[in-house]
């Protein structure tokens, strides 16, 4: 059974953190890159957690 339409979303893709933090797509992909946001990998596309931007945000400050 899938989980209902209305949970929070557990995991983020690259542009909707670019978007909602108001930097381009390519800051993401360079601060994945470099190590500085970790990201779970599902094939080739990042996924990102609230915690994982949390994290990135915190370290960076």
């Amino acid at each position: 059974m899938s989980a209902p339409l209305n949970t929070p979303k557990k995991r983020f893709t690259v542009a909707e953190v670019a978007k909602d933090l108001g930097i381009s797509n390519m800051t993401v992909y360079r601060a994945i890159r470099d190590g500085k946001l970790k990201t779970d990998r599902f094939g080739q596309q990042h996924r990102i957690t609230q915690a994982q931007i949390d994290a990135w945000g915190s370290a960076s400050v």
